[in-house]
Parts: C-alpha cells; sequence; structure tokens
C-alpha cells in the first residue's frame, strides 16, 4: 500500500476500534437502562436509541417551508432513562409496515406534512461491522510480522522455505526476495 493509503486504514482501524469498545459498552448497558442520542431543528430531528440489545434510528422531517436562517440549530445531546420495549410499539406507530424481523424494522409514516421513518437493526452486526476493520488491520500486521521473521532468518517470505543455497529465488514457490534496502548496506561516505 501507498503510506497515504496506509495511514488512512490505520486510522480507520483505530477509529472503529474506538467505536466497537463504546458499542460494546452501550450494548452490556442497555439491557439496564435505554440510551437516546438526539439532535433537533425546527424542521428536522435525529433520535438514535439504544435498548435492550437494539440499535434504532429515528428520523423525522417536516415538509413545511420554513426560511433555513429561522431554523435554530442544536447539539446531539443524550439521555439515559429507564429501560422500555420501544420494538411492541412499533406496530401501533408503523401500522403500514411489516412487523420486526429477528431484530430488523423499516417502517415509515406520513402525517399531514411530517414523515418520520424508524430504522431498527441487532446490536450484535453493528459491533460486527465496527470489528471488520481492526480484524483486518491485525491480520495484516500479523502477515507483515511474519514475512519480517522469515526474511530475516534467510527464509522465502511466501512459503518459509530455507534460502541459503539459492538466496536469488525460491526453488519451491519461485518467489524472488526483494532488493535490499539501501540504508543497510555499508556506505562510502
Amino acid at each position: 500500500m501507498k503510506r497515504p493509503l496506509k495511514i488512512l486504514f490505520h486510522s480507520a482501524a483505530a477509529g472503529s476500534l474506538l467505536l466497537l469498545v463504546v458499542a460494546i459498552g452501550l450494548w452490556g448497558g442497555s439491557y439496564a437502562s435505554e440510551y437516546e442520542f438526539r439532535r433537533a431543528t425546527n424542521k428536522n430531528a435525529q433520535n438514535i436509541v439504544i435498548a435492550r440489545g437494539q440499535l434504532a434510528l429515528h428520523l423525522l422531517d417536516e415538509t413545511a417551508n420554513l426560511e433555513a436562517s429561522h431554523a435554530p440549530r442544536t447539539a446531539w445531546r443524550w439521555e439515559k432513562r429507564p429501560v422500555t420495549n420501544f420494538v411492541q410499539t412499533l406496530p401501533n406507530v408503523y401500522s403500514q409496515s411489516r412487523p420486526p424481523f429477528a431484530g430488523f424494522f423499516f417502517g415509515r409514516n406520513r402525517w399531514d406534512r411530517t414523515t418520520t421513518t424508524m430504522i431498527l437493526f441487532p446490536m450484535p452486526l453493528f459491533a460486527l461491522l465496527l470489528a471488520l476493520l481492526p480484524v483486518g488491520e491485525l491480520l495484516l500486521y500479523r502477515r507483515r510480522r511474519l514475512r519480517s521473521r522469515r526474511r530475516s532468518g534467510g527464509l522465502c517470505a511466501v512459503c518459509g522455505y530455507d534460502l541459503r543455497a539459492t538466496p536469488q529465488k525460491c526453488p519451491e514457490c519461485g518467489a524472488t526476495p526483494p532488493p535490499a534496502h539501501p540504508n543497510s548496506s555499508p556506505s562510502l561516505f
């Protein structure tokens, strides 16, 4: 990989690992308490609710023509409250939608000038998605370390065959070792 891509991948993996730790903490705590993160303006609202091992995204949009300059912006706020089973209320609110299946749900309702959307999925799936980048980073690190160890021991970096007799090319897999770094050769100056 090119250096900027490596830095980007490492940063994304570190951020994903941090989010994974937070998500696992919220997932574990969601059986005792309900966590809600919300943001609202005059025209719309976004809620993220974590309760009973479920992650719900609730979006509310009002289609009234309000001027953007009059719509106050609010920051995200969070609230912790006693746990409720909001999955039981979904058929009442989203009567046109299918009932939740295997922890997944998508519903949309329109009232007057307001549209509300609810997306529900299990926290284990969210944690699994967040774990993909850190696991990929771990596998790449392990692979780099194994190849480095093989090269330093005089073995083929690809298959591990002993290259002391044929250092130019591996007789087992046909791989050629990379040239030595210029910094490793003795300097004339």
